[in-house]
């Protein structure tokens, strides 16, 4: 991380090139992978996932970021929106 604004005027990160694909839709996924990658792509995306979900924003400095309480209610709302506005009659 280059948090040296004078280089780019903002913070930014480098990455190295990784070769493969993307997957974007299904249709990819059956056509350039093998079931067991598949499986193995699904295993890792679960794993990163709940890694991910496991982090505590307070603790890594974004308790300020959102909202944290009433969450649940707000999202059982907002899809309950969504379904409504999708449904066919």
């Amino acid at each position: 991380m280059c948090d040296d604004v004078s280089v780019n005027d903002a913070p930014f990160y480098v990455m190295g090139f990784i070769d493969g694909i993307i997957v974007r839709d299904p249709d990819i996924a059956l056509k350039m992978l093998t079931p067991a990658t598949r499986l193995q792509a699904s295993n890792s995306l679960v794993d990163t996932m709940a890694a991910i979900h496991a982090v505590d924003p307070v603790a890594v400095g974004l308790g300020e970021l959102g909202r944290h309480d009433g969450y649940i209610e707000r999202q059982l709302k907002r899809w309950y929106s969504q379904w409504n506005a999708s449904k066919t009659r």
